[in-house]
């Protein structure tokens, strides 16, 4: 008497199972993915093979040889759709490319300045200086450096001036035209050169890396949102990026420099200028009027004053940065 033979499971249907993967037939088949939907095989290289008819039947016949049960589900499956049809696929469609953000519309107007003045002046620190903490440099010595890299985060000139101070004319409304430039941020023995500087809103930055070996520069606006987040494995290669929102944006490299940091102030009008090793900073073609003149340093904060300018004049002032 024939015995009876109990239904197959989802797992003796598939023809693929640990047992025929051994046999000849299927093993050479075994990286097809046509049973994707069946067993979870990943896709390779985003593409699905279609397994050899004569390999499929091969496998199925030694499954009726087994005594298991094979569905005309998966028949139909493995002889018509799977291993029988043909279809030619459609060519992958060129992804657009993405559009710069717009550019956020400036409160400041542009004009012909006539018989203007210019606010000068220099920015000092006063009391102990704080202690500073090196740089350890944890990976790729032989381009970034042995040891430790100096801080830069607070830098003093001869005379006392600080460097890297940011000073900015706050909210002047109308003024000089503003001319377009092209600044330059490098990547220079694993640091950021320069370590400040400040830009006018639309200026289109110049992102280089003159190290041979992996940068990831990762800019953020006022430290939260991601402005730009470029990899950069090669010397010499260059990327422009267009600045279209104003703000602070805090530099930091995803490669592992992690001593890596720099600044870069977006700001909507030209009145803008970053102090060098003596401290000292000027801004000309000032329409006459009264302004209030902002500090930032990246450490200490930001300090003002008020000023007034007359025509054809110069007015000084100065900032005094002291110990927190």
């Amino acid at each position: 008497m024939r015995k009876n033979v109990a239904p197959a499971s989802s797992r003796q249907r598939s023809c693929l199972t640990q047992n025929e993967l051994s046999r000849p037939a299927c093993r050479r088949d075994a990286g097809a993915t046509i049973f994707s939907h069946v067993h979870g095989d990943t896709e390779v290289h985003g593409e699905t093979k279609c397994l050899r008819e004569s390999s499929c039947l091969r496998c199925l016949r030694g499954e009726r040889r087994r005594g298991r049960l094979v569905t005309p589900f998966l028949l139909l499956l493995l002889t018509g759709a799977g291993c029988g049809s043909r279809k030619t696929e459609e060519p992958a469609k060129t992804a657009e490319p993405v559009p710069p953000p717009p550019i956020a519309k400036p409160s400041y107007e542009g004009i012909n300045v006539t018989n203007g003045g210019a606010i000068s002046g220099v920015v000092r620190f006063t009391g102990t200086k704080p202690k500073l903490q090196p740089r350890p440099v944890t990976k790729n010595s032989e381009i970034c450096g042995h040891g430790a890299k100096p801080a830069v985060d607070f830098l003093l000139g001869p005379d006392g001036g600080v460097q890297n101070v940011v000073v900015i004319i706050e909210g002047i409304k109308s003024g000089k035209k503003m001319t377009p430039s092209t600044p330059v941020l490098d990547q220079m023995k694993c640091d950021y050169v320069p370590h400040v500087q400040s830009v006018t809103l639309g200026s289109t930055l110049e992102i280089r890396n003159s190290d041979d070996l992996l940068h990831n520069v990762h800019g953020k606006l006022d430290g939260r949102i991601t402005i730009f987040n470029l990899a950069m494995p090669l010397k010499g290669q260059s990327i422009p990026k267009q600045l279209t929102k104003p703000g602070v944006i805090h530099l930091q490299c995803d490669a592992g420099h992690t001593w890596m940091s720099g600044y870069i102030v977006v700001v909507e009008h030209p009145y803008h200028t970053t102090t060098g090793n003596r401290g000292t900073f000027a801004l000309a073609d000032v329409p006459p009027g009264s302004y209030r003149v902002k500090a930032w340093h990246e450490r200490f904060g930001t300090l003002e004053q008020e000023v007034s300018v007359a025509p054809g004049s110069e007015s000084r002032i100065s900032f005094d940065y002291q110990t927190p």
